[in-house]
């Protein structure tokens, strides 16, 4: 019997961790794998425009929400994890957060690790919750804050039992040692029209999550 790439690569005995890639393709947006948490005004789009990836698009309605996690399946641990995506959005009237959280409603999550852009702050920032209040913590680079933008870039989230860092385009811009949490989570992802309403859009083309 031929043994699997990965026992050729580990050592007998060694668990698989659990690892998620989700490249956004097709013709329509996977919600066997994602469920909407909650929402209303806002709908997930293949293909937006002639572009890539996955688009939540809301359709000029006051507060359009959309939050996409796996239906509460919590499967990765916050002290030992890392998350990829990518971030374009339109408009920096559209809050956004993407990351690992418990519960899929970003709104009742406990514990959280979440990139933050758009009107959910003020600037770039990691949001993590401990079960108690959400705390950002803004990026910053050359003594300033990294400004919001409506230019695509990649982060990439990091935990372990210690701290948890915030990558923008393989630039460190954060290490945060402080309300980290502990409970297993969820890849979500969460975008919400907090300004004038008009028609906006946050594109995403690829997330990758998985326990170290």
């Amino acid at each position: 019997m031929t043994d699997s790439i990965y026992d050729q690569l580990n050592a007998y005995g060694t668990v698989a961790k659990q690892r998620v890639v989700e490249n956004f393709s097709g013709s329509a947006f996977d919600t066997d794998r994602w469920e909407n948490g909650f929402g209303a005004n806002c709908t997930p789009t293949m293909g937006y425009n002639g572009t890539e990836g996955v688009s939540f698009v809301t359709n000029g309605t006051s507060n359009a929400i959309y939050m996409a996690g796996f239906d509460n399946k919590c499967q990765y641990n916050p002290q030992g994890f890392r998350y990829i995506s990518t971030c374009k959005k339109n408009n920096d009237d559209l809050g956004i957060r993407s990351g690992i959280g418990d519960t899929d409603s970003a709104a009742a999550s406990g514990h959280l690790a979440m990139m933050s852009e758009g009107s959910f702050v003020s600037s770039r920032a990691l949001t993590t919750n401990n079960g108690g209040s959400y705390v950002d913590t803004f990026a910053t680079t050359g003594g300033g804050t990294v400004p919001l933008s409506q230019t695509e870039f990649m982060f990439d989230i990091v935990g372990t039992p210690s701290s948890i860092t915030l990558t923008f385009d393989g630039a460190l811009q954060i290490t945060k040692t402080t309300a980290l949490p502990t409970s297993k989570c969820q890849p979500l992802m969460y975008t919400q029209d907090r300004g004038t309403p008009a028609v906006k859009s946050w594109r995403t083309i690829y997330m990758e999550c998985y326990n170290t």
